[in-house]
């Protein structure tokens, strides 16, 4: 034998709206919840290792506004710095090629280049030559951007970096190609 027990729960005004504002607020998060995807940020990328150089790079382009190009470069071996600053003093022969990003074929800076590390100096040679290098570690160069016609978009890399012990051969004007 099974007992049932019936209860009876008036409905009110206050229930009622109750009731009413916590449908609207149910439908409104299954609203934006089914929107996300449209918020977030859609890009593409390049991933390339530079064996010769102990180096890889991600190029990361957001396609959608603003249009940001991030290109990180990774040391694949412990210690090493890779050069920095724009371009490197007079008498320095080649040594120290730096961390440099142009942009060609369908994509147009629109803004400064910036690091997310800062270059310091260092004597290097005899004599002493002053050169730019990053810190040990990775290094991403963040550039605003517009994509300025449809079709491959690509950039031209340069970069060298070195240990205390050995330095790796550098990588000068590379092209990186994106795919869409």
């Amino acid at each position: 034998m099974t007992l049932s027990v019936r209860t009876h729960v008036p409905i009110t005004r206050s229930s009622t709206v109750f009731s009413l504002t916590l449908t609207i607020c149910l439908s409104l998060v299954a609203f934006i919840s089914s929107n996300c995807s449209n918020l977030s940020s859609k890009s593409i990328s390049i991933r390339q290792i530079f064996p010769e150089s102990e180096v890889g790079v991600t190029a990361v382009l957001t396609t959608n506004s603003p249009q940001i190009l991030r290109v990180t470069f990774r040391p694949l071996v412990a210690k090493m710095h890779l050069y920095g600053g724009n371009h490197l003093p007079a008498g320095s022969d080649g040594f120290g090629v730096p961390i440099s990003v142009e942009t060609s074929n369908g994509l147009k800076e629109i803004g400064a280049v910036r690091s997310n590390v800062r270059a310091t100096t260092r004597p290097f040679g005899k004599p002493p030559i002053d050169l730019p290098i990053y810190p040990s570690g990775s290094v991403t160069l963040s550039v605003p951007v517009i994509l300025s016609r449809s079709g491959p978009l690509s950039l031209q890399l340069s970069f060298s970096g070195c240990t205390q012990r050995v330095c790796y051969l550098p990588v000068r004007n590379t092209r990186l190609v994106f795919t869409r």
